[in-house]
């Protein structure tokens, strides 16, 4: 699923008590280094043939897309709230911003390094 090349809209999302707001090309990035990390998981998938790798790289694959439609579905008013950031959405960003400083060699804009400093206060 390549929800990245969709357009995007700056995204609120509600991390603890507090909001932070992702501009769309923050939300791009994440939805991208989304994909490459699922990607990566499909990968893994061939290599993996015992049963229990095999289920806990589909439960990931399938927790990485919910992510990335909840990132991608576009606040329809201002007014609307924000993205509730719960415990495994807070677990899986820190994986992808992890993954796009660690294995994809990316840097992190302002906004992603505010959102990994936010997460790490959970």
């Amino acid at each position: 699923m390549n929800l990245a090349s969709a357009e995007t809209r700056p995204l609120a999302l509600q991390v603890g008590d507090g909001e932070l707001l992702l501009v769309a090309s923050d939300v791009n990035v994440l939805l991208d280094a989304i994909e490459r990390l699922a990607e990566g998981m499909r990968e893994s998938f061939l290599h993996h043939q015992q049963p229990g790798v095999l289920e806990a790289l589909l439960t990931r694959s399938a927790e990485l897309e919910s992510l990335q439609d909840a990132l991608a579905t576009p606040a329809r008013s201002l007014a609307d709230p924000p993205l509730e950031i719960t415990r495994v959405r807070a677990r899986l960003l820190r994986e992808v911003l992890a993954d796009i400083t660690g294995y994809q060699r990316g840097e992190l804009t302002p906004g992603l390094r505010d959102l990994r400093r936010v997460l790490s206060e959970l």
